[in-house]
């Protein structure tokens, strides 16, 4: 064993930094604890092997396993690691005459926070004339104490929760002060805001106490607004009707293109603008029924035989009602719903817009959401609906 080696294990014999063993009857084991004194490295040499001597019957096999206030390096045989076992402890298997020196060196402390916010959700429910937010956050404290949390200027809390436990509301002019115990805790915020709406809503201003990680963040929009677009962090709803109504506008002109078209390139793109609120399967029964009209009228009734010329009056009598019903269906829809905007993203649908930031600084992300009264959609679908029902008599009588 090494110069500086102390055994601690009573009963074992050493001399000369030889270790005296002595096995009894069916003993296959022996071992024995032992100390070295701080350094900054230490060296392994696996014993030699001579000619007649007992250490031919000797194989070494070193394992190094340090505490967590040690960082070690090894200079010489490379070790390996069984990774079968829980941790990874450095392994050697020398053969005789190798060695290895282990270096050791304790990590030097940096400066950590007092404070870690590891998630925050942050919820703003958007009303005619008064906005509610609510702020929740997981936060771990080291020492605890007092801190403060900024919130909109004349913002009104109506409930503050510390550890699920409601507390009193103690505010320092536009802050709310918070007493945090030490270890993790979950803090819950609620407030209002006398703000009318506007075109354009956007998230409050939040400075937090620390870096955030894992943000949230919640929309919810009236059912008297009507969403044109959204915009925040990248993970987060997007407005898919825009794409949609320039593929069916484009489709509109490529049906009004065809020389056999039944409607003009400005009607295909008028009637395409109200069809992007249906199925588009119901779309293309409106389309094949528009078509079936002029391919109706010219075809010669006594080029087929009876049979087929009936089944073909039938079928066109029933795409008539089929395709009638569906276009009374979107101008109900148009004048008495909301409009499908195609709201996709992040679990977000019509009204209803989130996002997600997995890290930011103190400020907290500001979504905002472009939006105008639904009054102006149904405006734009009664005029779309009387020029609908004008066109609809026209392609009656053609029918017909």
């Amino acid at each position: 064993f090494l110069s500086n080696q102390q055994i601690i294990t009573p009963g074992v014999a050493s001399l000369h930094r030889i270790l005296e063993v002595n096995f009894s009857a069916e003993q296959w084991t022996f071992q024995w604890q032992s100390e070295l004194p701080i350094s900054p490295s230490i060296q392994l040499v696996a014993k030699s092997v001579s000619n007649g001597s007992a250490s031919n019957n000797l194989v070494e096999r070193w394992l190094v396993e340090t505490s967590p206030v040690w960082s070690m390096q090894s200079v010489g045989s490379k070790p390996i690691f069984d990774v079968r076992k829980a941790s990874l402890i450095p392994e050697w298997n020398p053969w005789p005459g190798e060695s290895v020196e282990l270096q050791f060196r304790r990590p030097s402390a940096v400066a950590g926070k007092l404070l870690t916010i590891q998630s925050l959700e942050h919820s703003l429910e958007v009303g005619s004339r008064q906005r509610k937010s609510k702020l929740s956050f997981e936060i771990e404290s080291s020492l605890g104490g007092e801190q403060a949390i900024p919130i909109p200027t004349g913002a009104t809390v109506s409930e503050m929760q510390v550890a699920g436990r409601s507390v009193p509301i103690r505010r320092q002019a536009d802050e709310v002060l918070v007493n945090l115990q030490p270890g993790a805790q979950k803090v819950q915020i609620e407030w209002t805001e006398e703000i009318p709406v506007a075109s354009v809503v956007s998230m409050p201003a939040i400075q937090m106490p620390e870096e955030v990680a894992n943000i949230r963040t919640q929309m919810l929009m009236p059912a008297s607004r009507w969403i044109l677009w959204a915009n925040g962090p990248q993970r987060g709803p997007a407005v898919r009707f825009w794409v949609i109504l320039v593929v069916s506008l484009l489709a509109g002109w490529v049906l009004g293109s065809r020389i056999d078209s039944p409607l003009a390139t400005w009607e295909w793109m008028l009637l395409m603008i109200g069809l992007t609120q249906v199925h588009i399967v119901s779309s293309l029964l409106i389309v094949a029924w528009l078509f079936s009209i002029r391919l109706r009228r010219r075809l010669d009734p006594e080029s087929i035989g009876g049979f087929s010329f009936n089944f073909l009056q039938v079928s066109n009598v029933i795409l008539t009602i089929v395709a009638i019903g569906l276009l009374i269906g979107v101008v109900t829809a148009g004048l008495l719903g909301t409009p499908r905007m195609f709201i996709v993203g992040n679990q977000s649908f019509e009204g209803n817009l989130n996002w997600f930031t997995p890290r930011s600084d103190r400020s907290l992300p500001q979504p905002w959401v472009l939006s105008v009264s639904i009054w102006y959609y149904r405006f734009l679908m009664l005029l779309w609906a009387l020029w609908l029902a004008n066109s609809l008599l026209e392609w009656l009588k053609e029918w017909w």
